[in-house]
Order: C-alpha cells, then sequence, then structure tokens
C-alpha cells in the first residue's frame, strides 16, 4: 500500500523503487519526471528490492547508465564510451557478464568487511597516538619542574654546607687574629707605658735617669722590633670564595644545550622495517 492510500500496492516501480495502487499508477507516471519501469506485483512478498547505488552505475564521464565492460581497459562503460572503444576484442554487456559475479561479490564483501575493520583500527590508533603524545607533551613541564627543584634541594644543601664551614673557618682565623691583636695590644700597652716616661726625661731628665731609661728603652725597643718582624711575617688575610665543579661550570656554559627533546616515533605494527623505533634529538 502507499503510504496514505487505502488500496492495496498492485505494482511496482523499479526505477523510483516505490510500490503502487492502480489508481496512483497513471498520476505517478505522468508527474514524476523520467522514464518509469514498472510492473505489476502479483503478491506483496515479490516485489523487488531495487538497491539505490548512489551514483555508482553512472559513468563518471559522461553520467550516463554504465550498461558494458571493457575488459582491453578493465573499464565499465555506458554507451558513449561503448562507442569510443569500439574497436576494442572485449566489450560485453552487464547482462552476459552479471551472472558469474554472485561468489566474487560475496567475497569482496567480506574483504571490504575485514578492510573496514582495519582502518577503523588505524583511525583508533591514530587517535590513540594523539592521546600518547599530548600526555607526553604535557609531562615536559613536570619533568622540568622535577629537575629544576632537584637542582634547587642541591644547591641548598650545598648553601648549608658551605655556610657551615665558612663559619667554621671563620671561627679559627678569627681565633688566630685575636691571639695576635692581643699580643700587639700588649706590646703597645708597653709602649705607651714607656713613651711618655721617656718623653718627659728627654726634656728634663738627669743625666742619670737618661742613662737609665735608655738602658731599658733599647732592651724594649729590641723586644718590640722582634715582635713586629714576627707579627709581620704571619700576617696574613684570609678570603672566602665558592668553587663550582667544573661540571656545573660546564652545565651553566652550555645554556641552551642543557636539555634536549628525545623525539621517538615507535612503529605501531612489529616487522615493517628492520627497525622498530626511530629517534631524533632536537635540542633546546
Amino acid at each position: 500500500m502507499r503510504k496514505h492510500t487505502p488500496s492495496e500496492a498492485t505494482v511496482f516501480c523499479k526505477t523510483c523503487n516505490e510500490q503502487l495502487c492502480e489508481p496512483y499508477r497513471n498520476s505517478h507516471i505522468i508527474y514524476k519526471s523520467g522514464k518509469h519501469d514498472t510492473g505489476v506485483i502479483e503478491n506483496l512478498g515479490s516485489a523487488p528490492v531495487v538497491v539505490i547505488m548512489k551514483g555508482m552505475d553512472k559513468c563518471r564521464e559522461h553520467d550516463k547508465k554504465i550498461k558494458f565492460f571493457c575488459k582491453d581497459h578493465s573499464k565499465l562503460c555506458c554507451n558513449t564510451c561503448a562507442f569510443i572503444h569500439r574497436k576494442c576484442d572485449n566489450v560485453n554487456e552487464l547482462a552476459s557478464l552479471s551472472s558469474q559475479e554472485g561468489q566474487e561479490l560475496q567475497d569482496l564483501n567480506n574483504t571490504l568487511i575485514k578492510l573496514e575493520t582495519d582502518i577503523c583500527s588505524i583511525i583508533s590508533d591514530c587517535y590513540n597516538s594523539e592521546t600518547v603524545l599530548i600526555e607526553t607533551i604535557e609531562h615536559i613541564p613536570i619533568q622540568l619542574d622535577e629537575m629544576k627543584n632537584r637542582m634547587i634541594e642541591i644547591i641548598a644543601k650545598a648553601k648549608v654546607k658551605m655556610i657551615a664551614e665558612a663559619d667554621n673557618f671563620k671561627a679559627e682565623e678569627m681565633k688566630r687574629l685575636s691571639i695576635r691583636t692581643n699580643a700587639s695590644s700588649k706590646v703597645n700597652e708597653d709602649i705607651h707605658g714607656l713613651l711618655p716616661v721617656s718623653s718627659a726625661l728627654v726634656k728634663h731628665g738627669t743625666p742619670q735617669q737618661k742613662y737609665i731609661i735608655s738602658h731599658i728603652m733599647k732592651e724594649k725597643i729590641k723586644d718590640i722590633e722582634t715582635h713586629i718582624t714576627e707579627q709581620r711575617n704571619k700576617h696574613i688575610t684570609s678570603t672566602v670564595a665558592l668553587n663550582f665543579s667544573k661540571q656545573l661550570s660546564s652545565l651553566l656554559k652550555e645554556e641552551e644545550g642543557i636539555v634536549k627533546l628525545n623525539v621517538e616515533r615507535h612503529l605501531t605494527y612489529k616487522g615493517l622495517f628492520s627497525y622498530d623505533t626511530i629517534t631524533n634529538d632536537i635540542g633546546v
């Protein structure tokens, strides 16, 4: 029955793939453009199934229905093509060939189904590869931050150690300098104790006083000169500075080359080539 028509369908239009009732048959042929191939339906179950080929049954060059096959050129032909190939030895009508294609078409259809599965698998692999690539790229800043934090931690530990060692050295040096300072301060006190007396005696002292102070000053000056000589020979100015390892110094000199991006392409299907991983280093 045609939709919305309360009459039994008795005619089938192969061109439009539509079942028609007798009253609608003439209207269908008149008002729908094109040539209509219609036939009587003896019973509803006998109506043929017409598959729409979506234009694949038309010649691409001439947009005409394909009716021939040129075996010499392995080409499907319309009437125009058949005329062009009229000198070929093997141009046959499809009607004479079609009966032989049933099993082959079934095999081809099965192959196409398998290929569809394979191509879907490849598409899925591409999406998976995109996901893996995105994840590895997203992990790059994490890796760099981890390395940065490790380096900061190493530098922080080195800082604590260097400050402790510097403080220990400072304590030793301060102790040594303190001993020298105290010894020289004692000598300076002796000078300050002697100098006012000697200066006064130079102006107002008796000969006996001058003789006595002169004798005392000779011995004292000898001792002071010896002390000064010893202290000057021992005088050391200490400084501290950091000596970074050659590895770290070399690392800092490289700057832009301290990290390299390791790019790998892994072959999903093993055995396609003589190796399965392609690796490139990109300097950063």
